[in-house]
């Protein structure tokens, strides 16, 4: 008697232990099974808990649709004819591939000094145009003189003469000349001031410093050498690029070696 009680435990044990190692179904059509597991095997842990209940049945219906189609065209013989079955072959070997690359590339590295490298070498690649403005300005550091200069001009006085007279900056001495100036030369309203005017009109501009009368006679387009910071991120996505078209190539060249045999009879 106690031995067929012993027998009877060790068969409930194992029916038990095998019970518990089966896997939950998420969804069954005719002989194919979708498991909880496999379904979440196609995500991160971190996407697979970020899913709504809405989003995880979705998928599940999503399998449903995609295994009756396939079991139907399996039953229509479709899967068998030749264009089908290759390209079946070439999706599974296309997976199989894809996957040994992701992994490869994954080990990827990209540093700073590689980005900062990649910049020095290739900064002629790295152009932005600015326009700049050739500029002449009358400073003065109060209403009452600007209101002066801008009548002694209206009354016939030479812009340069102006400068002279009334500038209270060193370049009024040269007429009020300063050259060619670009955006972040001046102060923000000045150049708004600049971009608004006609080639030799003047006008004031009010800041903190006092007031300017400008006028420009003269623009150029510049090219100058974007700054590092500005494309960082682009220069990551071509090192980026260059590593895994090299890293691939190393993989080909890789497993070929490691091959017995390759015949190409075409």
């Amino acid at each position: 008697m106690k031995k067929l009680l012993y027998i009877l435990s060790i068969i409930i044990f194992i029916f038990g232990c095998n019970k518990r190692e089966e896997q939950p179904i998420a969804a069954q059509v005719n002989d194919e099974i979708l498991t909880i597991e496999k379904l979440q095997s196609g995500f991160s842990e971190q996407q697979w808990n970020l899913k709504s209940n809405a989003e995880k049945k979705q998928l599940v219906q999503d399998w449903i649709d995609l295994t009756v189609l396939a079991q139907a065209a399996d039953r229509e013989e479709i899967s068998a004819t030749p264009e089908v079955s290759f390209r079946i072959e070439n999706s599974i070997k296309s997976i199989k591939a894809n996957s040994l690359i992701a992994q490869r590339l994954s080990s990827i590295e990209i540093t700073e000094n590689d980005l900062f490298n990649y910049y020095k070498l290739h900064q002629n690649r790295y152009e932005k145009t600015k326009k700049e403005y050739k500029v002449q300005q009358i400073y003065t550091n109060d209403f009452e003189t600007n209101k002066l200069v801008l009548e002694a001009i209206k009354n016939g006085m030479q812009f340069t003469d102006a400068a002279k007279t009334y500038s209270q900056e060193k370049a009024g001495k040269k007429g009020g000349y300063i050259g060619f100036v670009g955006k972040e030369d001046v102060e923000k309203v000045v150049w708004k001031k600049l971009t608004k005017l006609k080639k030799w009109h003047y006008d004031t501009v009010n800041t903190a410093k006092g007031f300017y009368i400008v006028r420009y006679y003269q623009t150029r387009n510049v090219k100058i050498n974007k700054k590092f910071i500005e494309v960082k991120d682009e220069i990551r996505t071509k090192v980026l690029k260059e590593k895994q078209n090299q890293l691939y190539n190393q993989l080909v060249e890789e497993v070929k070696n490691q091959t017995e045999k390759i015949i190409i009879s075409i």
